[in-house]
């Protein structure tokens, strides 16, 4: 069976007939070494025919990576000349190391006993031999450089010593291309470009784009270091001053710990809940800074000392007053504010049975109105009205604070 691919020829004399493989994803390129592994049966006839004959063979990339069994409209029209240097099978894979020869144009595919033919001819690369080309070469060696400095990874030594001393652009500019981290489709792009000065510019620019992530990469790694090596600094200064006081017979406890147990005094708690803080920070006293609870229980304790405990401010019920307020700040809502007024009614009254003192303490324990809704529908806004209407201040308070 003989498919053709395209019938009109490249306009080389160089015509081979080698063995055909195709590959699921990625490409090989002219001037470069690979090791590949095959695990489908035509691709490991393919290579045993090509390594016990002149280890001649043609790599050809899918158009679609999924195709198990890919017919010639599946594959792509540029291939690479390969030269097998050794194969060494591996239970049911073969694995072979071949090297880039040239850029094939395939014209002809034929199914001979299962394996796949291809009749090719050699691409002759249009090179041009001018100074912009000279300075592009030297820009992308300088640019790799660049890139080996900032970190690029898979670059292996003989790969960047060969790009470093080669004075070949085509060489060059294919070496390159097999080190970029490429989709598939670019990196057939690559190999498609035949003019070396457009080659080497789009290398450079795919090149360019991959700097600008390993720069970006390397500033949030800087970053990260500097916070992890202040960290690492504040770790071991606040156990060198531990040391120093126990050594002096001085308190050892952290002054931060200290710092918030003359706050805790100063804010004058009620009794249970002073109880609570004392306990949480004899509990902060004893855990490591490493102790992912430090943080919650240190923060915690900072927000009940900045709690006026004892401080209230004294407002009046005044329904009449409220009444107003909720109307000149919400349309509507007619449910909503009749439900407020009720409950604001409640707690005039519970003030003026507030005399009693034999109840008076059950009396003031305040009840508490919750506002469900998504967001948008005036749950802040009704809550900023009602403490107007009382002349109260209205503050929000998160409840992840609390240590769990």
């Amino acid at each position: 069976m003989a498919i053709i691919l395209d019938p009109k020829s490249s306009g080389s004399s160089t015509i081979k007939v080698v063995p055909l493989v195709t590959l699921r994803e990625g490409v090989i390129f002219p001037h470069t070494d690979a090791i590949l592994s095959f695990g489908r049966q035509a691709s490991m006839q393919g290579v045993k025919q090509a390594h016990d004959s002149d280890g001649l063979i043609c790599f050809v990339a899918q158009k679609d990576a999924g195709v198990d069994n890919p017919q010639p409209e599946d594959l792509f029209d540029i291939g690479t000349l390969c030269k097998i240097e050794r194969i060494a099978p591996v239970n049911n894979e073969v694995h072979a190391m071949v090297h880039g020869l040239a850029r094939a144009h395939i014209h002809h595919i034929e199914l001979k006993d299962n394996l796949l033919m291809a009749t090719l001819s050699e691409i002759e690369e249009a090179v041009e031999s001018d100074q912009e080309i000279k300075a592009v070469l030297n820009h992308l060696v300088s640019q790799v450089k660049r890139a080996v400095n900032l970190g690029k990874p898979d670059i292996e030594v003989p790969v960047f010593l060969r790009i470093v001393n080669s004075a070949s652009p085509e060489v060059v500019s294919d070496q390159v291309a097999s080190i970029l981290k490429l989709e598939h489709p670019k990196r057939q792009q690559l190999l498609e470009i035949t003019n070396v000065k457009d080659r080497l510019n789009k290398v450079l620019e795919f090149l360019g784009d991959e700097i600008k992530v390993l720069e970006l990469e390397q500033k949030i790694a800087s970053k990260t270091q500097k916070r992890f090596d202040q960290s690492m600094k504040e770790t071991v200064l606040r156990e060198r001053m531990r040391t120093i006081q126990k050594e002096l017979g001085e308190s050892d406890e952290d002054s931060d710990v200290l710092e918030l147990k003359k706050k805790l005094k100063e804010a004058k708690l009620p009794p249970k809940q002073r109880q609570k803080a004392l306990k949480d920070l004899n509990r902060l006293a004893k855990l490591s800074i490493h102790n992912p609870e430090t943080s919650y229980i240190r923060s915690w304790l900072e927000m009940v000392v900045e709690i006026p405990w004892s401080q209230s401010t004294s407002g009046k019920v005044s329904l009449t007053k409220a009444k107003k307020v909720l109307a000149d700040d919400h349309y509507g809502l007619k449910d909503v504010k009749q439900r407020i007024l009720e409950y604001l009614a409640v707690m005039q009254l519970r003030q003026k049975r507030s005399s009693k003192k034999s109840r008076r303490d059950e009396l003031l324990t305040p009840t508490i109105i919750c506002f469900v809704g998504p967001p948008g529908v005036g749950k802040t806004s009704v809550g900023r009205s009602i403490a107007r209407a009382l002349d109260r201040k209205f503050v929000r308070l998160c409840s992840w604070w609390y240590p769990r």
